[in-house]
């Protein structure tokens, strides 16, 4: 889109919505969107999962609950990008 692929479309789109970091659960190409993340271009901070298989939306929900209760870590931090599999 633009120059731009998928993500760091939506990316951007985030960052002038205001956002300052996202959530990403990536179960296709999970290194490339690591890479996309991990550049900052569009100006928000990401974290990241690599996932087996694409999740259904109360699948990723909970997943995204059980990340920010602290109970399932994010694979891709800011501070720390470790490359990994699900």
């Amino acid at each position: 889109m633009l120059g731009q692929s998928l993500v760091e479309y939506w990316l951007s789109h985030l960052a002038e919505a205001g956002a300052k970091e996202v959530l990403i659960l990536a179960p296709d190409r999970p290194e490339q969107v690591r890479r996309v993340v991990e550049d900052g271009a569009a100006g928000v901070e990401g974290r990241g999962r690599p996932e087996s298989r694409e999740l259904t939306v109360d699948e990723a929900a909970a997943n995204i609950a059980m990340i920010k209760r602290g109970w399932l870590e994010p694979l891709w931090t800011p501070s720390a990008w470790t490359t990994c599999r699900a």
